[in-house]
């Protein structure tokens, strides 16, 4: 692709246009060759010889659309063959295109039209100047002629020219295709060199390869055997030291065998010796009371306690007070025995708790238990709720355990029927056995001593069969025992016979407390602290919801449990807790040597 700058060029001299020339191959189609007007045109149009747009030789609108649109001019070649065919045919348009213009002139000059001659004058062709321009016009188209004829010379030179361009391009060409060719084969030959000698490392590398896998694997084959023998004398080494520790273990087991059974025998001589104390200590004697309504669940669940000495049934003396002999409302008699107490035991609830004001009922209790006369007889009274769980034989132990409650001990001798009235000894009949045995404590003599001097039988002494009541100086100290850390609690309370007997001599003094809405807990409590009653703290004597603490299972060994209303729960409870809660009263001696870590989980 040729291209052509715009400027002045002299078309007659059949060289080519004096502007740079730029090729570019395989950009021309075989069309493009065979339109010789493209030169023509834009060589015509630069030597301003273009006349009404239109070309000598050209033929269609392609030519007009050239003419006119080129600054330029773009011309394809292929070959110097083609670009020869090109040129004559472009020589040959040119000469068509000034022909019709040498016509055109003249025939303007005849029709007297003014026109410009080729030197660029405005001339009349019928004014003086016409045969000057008429001459002028022939010495061109004479001067045309032999323009012509050089062009052709020059034409046939190029020609020659461009053949010995293309053959010397034919020429070189075909070198330029050896010389590739004896490249490629020279290529070739190195690349199959190249291949044979990677072809010759890679087998190489392959024996290597297989030589280290040899080698890894006599390698492997020998660390194995080494790893083997290491492993043996391993296991020999490690068979030694378990034989050893195994030895060792059985002396330290025999000698700790030895020692538990040196620790089991020493702990059946302590309990053997502790059950020997509590049996010589003494064991204080407890009267147990309860209060039963004659409705609901309490007069069944005493009547089981009783079929199974149970409970208050199992104290040294027990008493069930109520104000029916009958369950109320059928009729029918209630399944045990019964005190009577007068009055109703209706009781109204009131307080910040809703509590039962029945600090009522349960004094004229107290004054029966009092009137009866049988608590006397006893170290201890008991007053227990139904509904409460009672382990008497825990209470005993407890109240032998420390100061003061194990120095109360009933003085004088523990008959069940006492006549400390009239003396009966001959010339002493006006004397009372009171002022008897006071008499004796007169001379120095304690209330334990005076009471047996004076229950010796006539004639010897006055036959008095009195309790320590009977003492002017009682030695006996009155103790209760407060059963919660947040006061007395009712479910069971528990008071020496001094107490009982001092609470009822006292009681007009607590009458201002009968105002507060108490229950009866809460007012004997406050009740004997008036009365400056020694007061205990015992407080796993009691384990009672409604002192913080969870009763059930009645696992611990507490003396006892409240509330359980139902015979089921309440059995379910006492069941447990006689397996379970053990007390001293429980203490089995038959101790066996604890065994090793060893021995239990062989024996498991």
């Amino acid at each position: 692709r040729l291209s052509l700058s715009a400027g002045p060029w002299d078309s007659s001299s059949g060289a080519p246009p004096p502007e740079a020339v730029r090729m570019e191959e395989g950009r021309c189609s075989e069309s493009d060759v065979d339109q010789p007007h493209l030169h023509a045109t834009a060589w015509e149009e630069r030597a301003g010889l273009l006349l009404d747009g239109h070309v000598a030789g050209a033929r269609g609108p392609w030519a007009r659309r050239n003419s006119r649109v080129f600054g330029g001019a773009t011309v394809c070649l292929l070959s110097a063959a083609a670009l020869v065919a090109h040129s004559a045919r472009h020589r040959a348009a040119v000469r068509s295109a000034r022909d019709f213009e040498s016509k055109s002139e003249f025939a303007r000059a005849r029709s007297g039209a003014r026109r410009p001659d080729v030197l660029g004058r405005s001339q009349d062709w019928d004014g003086e100047g016409g045969p000057s321009v008429l001459m002028s016009v022939i010495h061109h188209l004479m001067g045309n002629d032999s323009a012509r004829e050089q062009r052709r010379s020059r034409e046939v030179s190029l020609a020659r020219s461009r053949a010995q361009a293309e053959a010397e391009v034919v020429r070189n060409q075909t070198e330029d295709e050896e010389a590739l060719a004896g490249a490629r084969e020279k290529a070739a030959a190195e690349e199959r060199a190249r291949e044979n000698k990677l072809r010759q490392q890679r087998i190489e590398m392959e024996m290597e390869r297989r030589q280290r896998e040899q080698e890894q694997a006599e390698r492997r084959v020998l660390e194995e055997r080494r790893r083997k023998v290491l492993e043996e004398r391993r296991r020999e080494a490690l068979e030694e030291q378990r034989r050893r520790a195994a030895l060792e273990r059985a002396e330290q087991l025999e000698a700790l065998r030895e020692e538990e059974e040196r620790k089991a025998e020493e702990a059946r001589r302590k309990c053997l010796e502790k059950k020997e104390d509590l049996k010589r200590r003494y064991r204080p004697t407890l009267y147990c009371v309860s209060l039963m309504l004659p409705f609901g669940y309490e007069p069944g669940l005493l009547a089981q306690q009783r079929r199974l000495n149970a409970s208050i049934f199992s104290c040294d003396g027990f008493e069930v007070f109520s104000n029916s002999s009958t369950l109320l409302p059928t009729g029918e008699a209630i399944p045990l025995t019964v005190t009577p107490l007068e009055g109703s035991l209706a009781v109204k609830y009131g307080g910040r708790w809703g509590t039962a004001m029945n600090t009522g009922v349960f004094n004229r209790l107290w004054r029966e238990v009092v009137a009866l006369e049988r608590y006397k007889r006893f170290d201890w009274t008991v007053k227990v709720d139904p509904d409460a769980v009672f382990f008497p034989e825990r209470l005993r132990n407890v109240l032998i355990r420390r100061a003061p409650m194990n120095t109360i001990r009933m003085p004088g001798l523990a008959t069940s029927s006492r006549q400390c009235g009239q003396c009966k000894q001959l010339g002493y009949w006006l004397q009372t056995c009171t002022d008897r045995v006071r008499s004796y404590q007169r001379e120095n003599r304690t209330c334990a001593r005076a009471l047996e001097l004076a229950a010796r039988p006539p004639p010897e002494d006055c036959g008095c069969s009195c309790d320590d009541f009977a003492c002017e100086v009682p030695e006996e100290t009155a103790v209760y025992i407060n059963n919660c850390k947040w006061g007395l609690h009712g479910p069971i309370e528990i008071f020496s016979r001094r107490a009982v007997a001092a609470y009822m001599d006292g009681l007009p003094q607590c009458a201002d407390f009968l105002e507060h809405p108490w229950g009866e807990d809460k007012f004997i409590d406050q009740c004997l602290q008036r009365l400056n009653i020694t007061r205990v703290n015992e407080y796993d004597v009691l384990s009672e919801l409604a002192c913080g603490e969870q009763p059930s299972p009645c696992k611990s060994p507490d003396v006892a449990f409240h509330p359980f209303k139902s015979v089921d729960s309440y059995f379910t409870c006492y069941r447990f807790a006689s397996k379970y809660g053990k007390g001293p009263e429980d203490l089995d001696c038959d101790i066996q040597p604890r065994p090793s870590f060893s021995e239990a989980a062989f024996m498991k």
